[in-house]
């Protein structure tokens, strides 16, 4: 009984972080368009683009590498080779450089019309995607991921 009442607790509190994590991550997206709308006056809004990738490739640099770190002090063995091939990272290459095209359209889109018009637009990338999908490849969709 104790052992439930110990998983219950932590459970709550994963919950709880994770729910914190999911409202931070919602106002940071939620009011990107207004901060570069705001940064506009001052820098180009490819400048505001560029310095979010920098600066978020800067902390997830440092977290990886005090992440690695801290495996091989765990496992005290020697570091591996990377477990991704060739194909692998020219993949990942480029969906980051499709990612950075889209962000600076994106940005581009806030100076020529409203943020609302540029937002609503960015969001529906998933839905012509799907359909792009669709009407290309002839990929099909079930219900389960319609939903």
């Amino acid at each position: 009984m104790q052992q439930i009442r110990i998983l219950e607790h932590q459970s709550s509190k994963v919950f709880t972080l994770a729910f914190i994590a999911l409202c931070i991550g919602l106002i940071s997206i939620a009011s990107a368009a207004i901060l570069i709308k705001f940064c506009e006056h001052e820098i180009s809004p490819y400048t505001t683009v560029f310095s979010r990738f920098w600066l978020a490739s800067l902390i997830l640099g440092v977290w990886q590498g005090l992440s690695a770190i801290y495996r091989q002090r765990e496992v005290q063995e020697s570091c591996q080779s990377s477990p991704y091939s060739g194909a692998v990272i020219v993949k990942l290459l480029l969906v980051g450089i499709s990612l950075a095209i889209d962000l600076i359209l994106w940005a581009w889109s806030i100076t020529q019309t409203s943020i609302a018009n540029a937002t609503l637009l960015v969001n529906l990338a998933p839905i012509f995607t799907c359909l792009g999908g669709w009407l290309i490849w002839k990929r099909q969709l079930d219900r389960q991921f319609l939903v």
